[in-house]
């Protein structure tokens, strides 16, 4: 079963190879104030396509093949001279000439996630590390700035009571004396 889809996929690649041969700049290009120019054919376009298709499923896009035809401007042809054709059409060719000589890739697909983006982040151990390390310490600076104005509070308030007490021992010191001149006044 493998040999048979490696024979398939090289037959693709040959098959591709031939087409891509039959392309050349006097079948891509236009003529205008006696210059030729570039210009990518519909034909050349769905084979570029196809060349690209055919990487991407069976090499993926990390690839060799895959980086040579990614290094490419394909677009470019349009309006240039002969020699950004032939440049980037051997980009492509070669992308898939590699591809012979290349072990087929089973290129799996990244499996599609129903998750949202909040579950996706509960589901993260970072989020949690990040969440405990926040939490912590928010914690430890509301324990600092709460104990500091607790403290603050604390002496302004021990201030006053020293205060109070002063005050009431110089009117208790003087209620005494009053009483000592009532109460000889009324002897």
């Amino acid at each position: 079963n493998f040999m048979k889809r490696r024979q398939y996929l090289l037959n693709r690649v040959d098959k591709l190879i031939e087409d891509g041969d039959k392309f050349n700049f006097s079948n891509n290009s236009y003529y205008v104030s006696g210059e030729r120019y570039g210009r990518v054919s519909d034909e050349l376009n769905a084979w570029k396509a196809e060349v690209e298709q055919l990487i991407l499923e069976n090499y993926g896009e990390y690839s060799g093949p895959y980086k040579m035809l990614d290094s490419g401007n394909f677009q470019s042809i349009n309006g240039n001279y002969e020699s950004a054709f032939q440049r980037e059409t051997s980009i492509v060719k070669g992308a898939i000439r590699a591809c012979k000589n290349l072990p087929q890739k089973i290129v799996k697909k990244p499996k599609e996630s129903d998750d949202s983006e909040v579950i996706y982040l509960i589901k993260s151990k970072i989020f949690w590390s990040v969440s405990v390390v926040i939490s912590g310490a928010a914690f430890a600076l509301g324990m600092y700035f709460g104990k500091a104005k607790f403290d603050s509070e604390k002496n302004s308030l021990y201030e006053e009571n020293r205060e109070l007490r002063i005050e009431n021992k110089s009117l208790n010191d003087r209620i005494l004396k009053l009483n000592d001149s009532i109460v000889s006044f009324s002897e």
